[in-house]
């Protein structure tokens, strides 16, 4: 497929990169006739991207024959490519197999008229164009190209705003739990564009966006969503309603069921005139709503609504409808509350332990250890010259008064630094040259100046040890804060691992958002 602009002289003009529709692109559910393989066409596409071009940029006619001149080399490289992608990335012998080659001619097809829906359409579009409402949808809709690319979201950073989920016996993917966080994240007027084949999970990515938006809408105390299926192909509609029928999971506890009498499905089909006789045989047509807005009906609703909520919380002694909303709300904002904590704790223990590592290396317990023992080891040696210091001004406390009082007499005074000397050998360590040269008052300098080194070396250690020791403390507290906020949702993990969120999360899927899309339901129907 190739989109082009068109001037008024008749010129064509590349508007993107030449392409392969998805219905023609294997893989497929079924054996559906294609040509060519997505991850070709995804590799084809990478490598030769051709930059979009608006309709400013395209000339209603060219003043210059140098104008013609690049526009025809421009033409023929956008030719050349198209040539590129059909022979070199579409199977040719399955195409001929099935087609036939028209060679040097085209096949042109006139529509005079427009019929069926395509005139309502068409009348929209007439309205929309008249219009002087901001209209952000069709904005996006309508653009050309992609002006801002946001970066994708980490899902970790979603647990708390993915609210509901349909089921109770199977979890969301990985892939549907990224389509869901990036639709949560969506703003007015955005357009997020989900592909995949048949039978991976897009209908079932879309009940729980339909269940996080009517919970979300709960908590806001908000009007409830009005969510739109749209196609223009009827199939399609009718199969997401036909799982809003069946898909969504009733459960089996005391929020099972609805609550509200002839109710079948979680969605309406809205067909046109012709077809809605037929459609309201399976689904909840026009004719639907219009018997369940009388009021016979309403006291009848009422009346059975209380009675089943009754039965699910005997505890309560529910006296009116609004009661049961208020619980029902009070009961939802505790499970958001849950939510809130687990994710509040994963991601405080997950940057302390990021910290911890960063820190202590992958054993942070042995690297403790070995830290504590060098403060060990810093305390000998700083007591070892304590001792040294002490020693040496004991001995000179010790000396012969006499010795001292006539040691100005050379004998007595060599005798006096000989037993110095000796001393000094006998309790330090060190270069005997150095020690030799060194006066008692310079030899206690050195005592003190080995004295502070090993206190100061001593100080360091310790307070490191310290900061290390708080640190891995915190840690710990994050750890037996993060077990702490999952404790009912780790029945089955070892008791040796600690569970990461991505374990969690899959199973706060079936659990705690189930439970939540329950209340919600009740909560609106009430």
């Amino acid at each position: 497929v190739c989109s082009l602009w068109v001037n008024r002289e008749g010129l064509l003009f590349p508007h993107t990169t030449p392409f392969i529709p998805r219905d023609l692109l294997a893989p497929q559910g079924n054996d559906t006739f294609t040509i060519a393989d997505v991850d070709k066409l995804d590799e084809f596409l990478t490598t030769n991207e051709i930059p979009a071009q608006s309709t400013e940029s395209i000339p209603a006619k060219f003043e210059q024959e140098e104008q013609y001149q690049n526009h025809q080399k421009d033409w023929h490289n956008y030719y050349g490519l198209t040539q590129k992608l059909f022979a070199d990335y579409c199977d040719r012998n399955r195409i001929e197999q099935f087609y036939e080659e028209i060679e040097s001619r085209g096949l042109v097809n006139k529509i005079s008229e427009c019929l069926g829906a395509s005139r309502h359409i068409l009348k929209l579009y007439d309205n929309l164009s008249n219009s002087n409402t901001t209209l952000p949808l069709l904005d996006s809709y309508a653009a050309k190209t992609v002006t801002n690319h946001d970066e994708c979201i980490d899902v970790s950073q979603t647990v708390n705003s993915r609210f509901g989920h349909s089921n109770s016996q199977f979890p969301l993917a990985k892939a549907q739990c990224d389509a869901l966080a990036h639709t949560l994240a969506m703003q007015e007027g955005d357009i997020l564009a989900v592909n995949g084949p048949p039978g991976t999970g897009k209908t079932t990515f879309v009940l729980s966006v339909v269940a996080s938006l009517w919970i979300e809408s709960a908590l806001k105390e908000s009007q409830p969503p009005l969510i739109i299926a749209a196609s223009t192909n009827n199939q399609a509609v009718t199969n997401i309603i036909d799982a809003f029928g069946k898909d969504f999971d009733e459960g089996d506890d005391e929020l099972s069921g609805r609550w509200l009498p002839d109710i079948f499905s979680y969605g309406g089909y809205l067909p046109s005139a012709y077809g809605e006789l037929e459609a309201a045989k399976s689904y909840q047509t026009k004719h639907f709503y219009e018997k369940v807005e009388q009021l016979d009906f309403l006291d009848q609703a009422q009346a059975h609504y209380l009675d089943r909520a009754k039965q699910a919380f005997p505890q309560q002694n529910f006296a009116d409808v609004t009661q049961v909303k208020a619980y029902l709300l009070a009961e939802l904002r505790q499970h958001q509350n849950q939510l809130d904590h687990i994710q509040n704790n994963w991601h405080h223990y997950n940057r302390q332990l990021n910290d911890i590592h960063s820190r202590l290396g992958d054993n942070p317990q042995q690297t403790l250890a070995d830290q504590q023992q060098a403060v060990s080891n810093a305390q000998a040696l700083k007591d070892n010259a304590k001792e040294q210091l002490t020693a040496w001004r004991s001995y000179l406390g010790n000396e012969s008064t006499w010795l001292t009082l006539f040691k100005w007499l050379p004998p007595i005074k060599n005798k006096l630094d000989l037993q110095r000397r000796s001393f000094m050998f006998n309790l330090i360590e060190h270069d005997e040259e150095q020690i030799e040269n060194l006066s008692s008052d310079r030899f206690e300098s050195l005592l003190k100046q080995i004295f502070s080194s090993k206190k100061d070396d001593f100080d360091e250690q310790k307070n490191r040890y310290q900061s290390w020791l708080e640190q891995y403390q915190e840690f710990e507290q994050s750890q037996l804060n993060w077990l702490d906020s999952i404790n009912n949702f780790t029945e089955d993990s070892p008791e040796q691992t600690i569970p990461q969120l991505t374990d969690i999360d899959s199973v706060l899927d079936i659990t705690t958002r189930f439970r939540m899309f329950r209340l919600a339901v009740h909560y609106w129907e009430a």
